[in-house]
């Protein structure tokens, strides 16, 4: 038996003086679209940058 997934995600870099608390299920706008964030957001080893995964809102 294969299992397949197929999900369309996005996963984008945000500067944590920009979004100091992202959390998933929240909305993020970008150029008119609407994304949500998807799982939990990973900060770099810096502490500086989260890494998210977005999906369509």
């Amino acid at each position: 038996m294969t299992l397949s997934f197929w999900s369309e995600t996005t996963r984008m870099d945000l500067r944590v003086s920009e979004v100091p608390n992202p959390r998933p299920g929240d909305r993020i706008e970008i150029d008119g679209e609407a994304f949500l964030i998807q799982g939990e957001p990973l900060r770099d080893r810096e502490r500086l940058v989260w890494t998210v995964d977005l999906r369509l809102a």
